[in-house]
């Protein structure tokens, strides 16, 4: 009799386990399909390294007007470089990368954990 219950038991554990490592597969191929690729257009690549070069432009001319001593004219030279970044971050789609999953499946429950979850599950 005991027997018998043992190997059910053992049958019911052994499709619980392949039902959980069905839904953890699933799960991380779920997580890791969703997120597209960001694909930089070729007229907005052309802008962005004009915005670099300005950039490295404005960068070398802060450094030569503090070498000289002449620290305000530096730190307005240094105060235009933020906006181009900005445009930069805008033209390659960096915005958008704080919006890629911060999620991942839990190995030992399928369950989905966002990364600013507390560790409670």
């Amino acid at each position: 009799m005991a027997f018998r219950y043992e190997r059910k038991l053992l049958s019911y554990c052994e499709y619980m386990e392949t039902q959980l490592a069905q839904k953890i597969r699933r799960g991380k191929a779920r997580v890791t399909t969703e997120i597209p690729d960001i694909e930089v257009p070729a007229q907005n690549r052309e802008k962005i390294e004009e915005l670099r070069t300005r950039i490295n432009g404005l960068v070398k001319d802060a450094e030569s007007l503090a070498e000289r001593g002449r620290l305000m004219e530096s730190e307005k030279k240094m105060s235009q470089i933020e906006p181009l970044n900005e445009k930069i971050r805008d033209l390659s789609g960096e915005k958008y990368l704080h919006m890629t999953r911060t999620e991942f499946v839990c190995d030992v429950c399928g369950c989905l954990v966002t990364l600013n979850e507390n560790d409670t599950r």
